[in-house]
């Protein structure tokens, strides 16, 4: 696995976008590759080959609001990558491989707006994926194998306008 060289992105504490999207060789994102970004605001790691995050991979980025990881091939996700990822507005994880999602997934990012989650394989949602989302606008998870949901999963969820769970199988 090849990771980002430190010194690739040392003293570039003023940058707010960053795209390192279609870069099939950085496969390995590891603690505190982008800890001197403090203030990035938009960071694009799509279309990857088979990434590997460690959980603490996106820690320092508190004004990240925009975070794309789809096309990746991602299978499993750490317990919390999003951890103290308090201004993260829209995140997106499509088109992966993605089973199921951990407990407690996006407990730090409550102010949630957009989350693409379509072409995955995720059998189900629970509340504990969605618990906190009092700004989350659109949900988009179609296309995966879900099969049920918890009861009032989506009721709880008072700024939902949009909400696509086509091609699934509930």
């Amino acid at each position: 696995m090849m990771a980002l060289p430190q010194e690739y992105l040392s003293n570039l504490t003023s940058f707010e976008s960053l795209d390192l999207g279609q870069n099939p060789t950085l496969n390995k994102i590891v603690a505190d590759d982008f800890s001197s970004l403090v203030n990035l605001v938009h960071f694009d790691l799509s279309c990857g080959s088979e990434r590997d995050i460690d959980e603490n991979a996106f820690a320092n980025l508190a004004k990240l609001k925009s975070l794309s990881l789809s096309s990746n091939n991602l299978s499993t996700l750490p317990k919390n990558p999003f951890k103290d990822l308090h201004s993260l507005t829209d995140l997106e994880l499509h088109h992966n491989d993605l089973t199921s999602l951990p407990e407690g997934i996006f407990q730090d990012s409550e102010k949630l707006k957009g989350l693409r989650l379509h072409h995955n394989k995720i059998e189900e949602l629970r509340h504990s994926h969605l618990n906190g989302f009092k700004h989350l606008e659109a949900l988009v998870a179609h296309n995966n194998k879900l099969t049920s949901s918890e009861r009032g999963i989506f009721g709880k969820l008072p700024n939902l306008t949009q909400l696509d769970i086509s091609e699934n199988k509930i």
